[in-house]
């Protein structure tokens, strides 16, 4: 009840007290004085309002000489990009945009407090409205396009380009995002405002500060809805009545209050709009009032704790409790007092209530049992304890006891190097020993161990390998030379060490080239007889693997030489040429290096060619005579049958020879190594006329050929 009347006794408080705050403005002195805040204003084409009060006796009016008074501004001096309320002609509010403005009607410099705003909106038949003290003093349009830039925050006193500073008092600055309507403005001017108002978006009440007082910590102007466009006040001295704080219009203040109440509760608090503590601490609920601002009812509170205390009592057949009542059985009951701070302290006890009882026991021990008050029984039998429980009651234990004897055993066992007996004892010598071990009814066995122990052998081998060695285990492989060891199991099941003193040699590998004229003999005795990649597999000194690659080119150069025109030309290209007179002893003809060679006179000549160092020299061809290779003749080789159909055999007295088969253009058809006797097919050719060049180690001799097939 006594919370219920505190609650509404602090309702009623709330509804009588309003903050009894300063109702300040700011002095200006029309020098340097300005506020520079943090609001980015409303840009592009945007409705808008901007409200403010102020107070001057300063000329503004250029027709006399005098300069314009800045009131409130933000954006840039491009055209169209500032919006700029301020004091212009005849001393009348303006509302200017960059490039052109509105006057309004009204002299403003009377020394009086004049409520100011001025309204945009693009929609309207005439969208610019000016206002005097809640009262529609102009409306009309402008000749430039607004675009208000974001290029600076909103100032207070001055133009965004730094001239024209106020001189005077200035209050109550708003901005609203949309055009105000006459009687909205005539609602609220001469009335501070709570910030939650829709569409306001910048609002800086300017009631910091003590009016005519020393305030150089108050350099901020607050912007009561958000503090990150708070206002910094630049320029200002903060003292007496010139470039500080000052009293202001005195409109009605914001409905604003702040009520605290100290109040001292056990266990917790519930605060009339349902916030809740535990602890010691503040909370805080907040009204509305009609018109939208807030009033807190903030309590201190201080929480005294109730305290619960839970116990386990236990007791002999009955108990009583502090409050006198007999507790016979076990029960969880629950009992309340006072504690020092003057709230509830709960008691709970768990109750347990202990009978003097009888207990059978059964029990079992080697050689001897000791009872639990300490009595000792060697022999089988029942025995009665009397014992005090835990509650300080009597029991009884009746003890049905077993003894059990200890057991022996002898057991015979041998082992290589060591031995583990049953208990893990580790033995490394023969001989005679106890273990003692526990049997299924947890008495000792005593077992006679009668022990060998056997030796394990050892063994060295002095092994070489090629490159690796498997081991007589067949469990290891060693790539390199060093002393290695394995174990194996002997004649008596031992280990048996064998210790490996161990040399690897290594087989090797070589690559040689061989560019040669003619088939050849390797040094390994491997016969070349055609370019290639060949592998020879020799024995190095070690005793192991060599492995030899050779590639081998061999050059073959076969010309033939042809009567074109008044030319001989031979059949290779891109190779070197010497030309050479067959009927002086073959000598070189100066100058006949080319592919082609026109005789001076007639005679028969041969070309040489050089490839690779490898020389061969063609078959002499008569010149100027018409003869190619059907005039070459026979000298050394014979081929049997002539005309042939599938195959011939070439007869030449040495008996090793090349031959290659040569069509009428020169191109060879077939070739390969041959022997005197041997058959060679030649079912790969067609009908015609062919040659066979027959090469052996001191000559090359020409054949025609003809296959005829049926």
């Amino acid at each position: 009840m006594k919370k219920h009347i505190l609650h509404l006794l602090l309702l009623a408080n709330i509804s009588t007290a309003f903050a009894q705050g300063n109702q300040n403005a700011l002095n200006f002195d029309g020098s340097n004085d300005y506020v520079q805040t943090g609001y980015t204003g409303i840009s592009g084409n945007n409705s808008r309002t901007v409200e403010a009060w102020i107070k001057t006796t300063v000329n503004s009016d250029p027709s006399t000489g005098a300069a314009q008074h800045v009131i409130v501004d933000w954006g840039t001096t491009a055209t169209g990009g500032r919006f700029t309320l301020n004091i212009l002609w005849g001393n009348t509010l303006r509302i200017e945009v960059g490039g052109s403005g509105i006057n309004g009607k009204t002299v403003l410099n009377d020394g009086n407090w004049h409520h100011v705003a001025a309204s945009y909106d693009p929609s309207a038949t005439y969208k610019f409205c000016l206002y005097v003290d809640g009262v529609l003093d102009t409306s009309a349009n402008n000749t430039t396009t607004v675009n208000t830039t974001s290029g600076n925050t909103l100032i207070i006193g001055k133009r965004v380009d730094n001239v024209n500073y106020f001189e005077g008092e200035i209050d109550e600055v708003r901005v609203w995002n949309h055009a105000r309507t006459a009687s909205q403005i005539a609602d609220l001017f001469d009335k501070e405002l709570c910030p939650n108002h829709s569409g306001l978006v910048a609002y800086f009440r300017l009631n910091q500060g003590t009016a005519n007082a020393n305030n150089s910590g108050k350099t901020t102007a607050v912007n009561s809805i958000s503090s990150a466009a708070n206002g910094s006040l630049i320029n200002f001295g903060l003292s007496g009545s010139s470039s500080n704080w000052v009293s202001g219009s005195g409109i009605t203040l914001a409905p604003d209050t702040t009520v605290i109440k100290d109040t001292t509760v056990c266990g917790g608090f519930v605060s009339p709009q349902g916030r809740t503590t535990l602890f010691t601490g503040s909370i805080t609920d907040i009204y509305t009032s009609s018109n939208g601002c807030d009033s807190l009812l903030k309590y201190n509170v201080t929480v005294k704790q109730n305290s619960f205390i839970y116990q386990t009592i236990t007791a002999c057949d009955s108990f009583r409790t502090p409050k006198g009542q007999l507790k016979t059985s076990n029960e969880i009951f629950t009992e309340k007092y006072t504690n020092q701070a003057g709230c509830d302290s709960t008691v709970q006890t768990n109750l347990v209530i202990t009978q003097t009882k009888r207990t059978a026991n059964i029990a079992s021990a080697c050689s001897h049992y000791i009872s639990p008050t300490g009595k000792t029984y060697t022999s089988s039998g029942s025995y009665n304890d009397t014992m005090i429980s835990v509650a300080k009651c009597d029991s009884i234990i009746t003890t049905n006891l077993v003894i059990y004897s200890t057991a022996q055993s002898v057991l015979f066992d041998s082992a290589c190097s060591q031995y583990t007996g049953p208990r893990g004892f580790v033995y490394y010598k023969s001989g005679t020993y106890l273990d003692t071990l526990t049997t299924v009814n947890g008495c000792d066995s005593v077992v006679t161990i009668y022990l060998t122990i056997l030796k394990p052998d050892t063994v060295t081998f002095k092994e070489t390998a090629c490159d690796s060695f498997v081991s007589l285990s067949g469990a290891n492989t060693w790539l390199k030379s060093g002393f290695f060891s394995e174990k194996m199991s002997n004649q008596v099941m031992c280990d048996s060490i064998i210790q490996y003193d161990l040399t690897i040699n290594y087989s090797n590998q070589s690559f040689v080239n061989y560019d040669e004229c003619n088939p050849f003999n390797t040094p390994a005795g491997t016969s070349i007889t055609s370019s290639g990649i060949y592998t020879e597999v020799l024995t190095n000194s070690l005793g192991c693997d060599s492995t030899v690659t050779v590639s081998a080119t061999i050059t073959k150069n076969k010309p033939i030489i042809t009567k074109i025109g008044e030319n001989l030309e031979v059949d290779l290209t891109d190779l070197s040429y010497q030309w050479l007179d067959c009927d002086n002893a073959y000598a070189s003809i100066p100058s006949a290096t080319s592919a082609t060679y026109k005789p001076n006179k007639s005679g028969n000549y041969a070309v040489e060619v050089i490839e690779n160092n490898c020389k061969d020299t063609s078959a002499c061809l008569n010149y100027p005579s018409t003869a190619n290779l059907q005039n070459i003749y026979l000298i050394k080789a014979s081929i049997v049958p002539n005309p042939a159909q599938s195959t011939i055999t070439i007869h030449n007295h040495l008996e090793s020879f090349y031959y290659e088969i040569l069509n009428h253009f020169g191109q060879v058809m077939l070739e390969d190594n041959g022997l005197t006797g041997n058959e060679i097919s030649i079912s790969e050719l067609a009908n015609g006329t062919y040659y066979i060049k027959v090469i052996s180690a001191s000559y090359t001799d020409y054949v025609k050929l003809i296959v005829q097939k049926p």
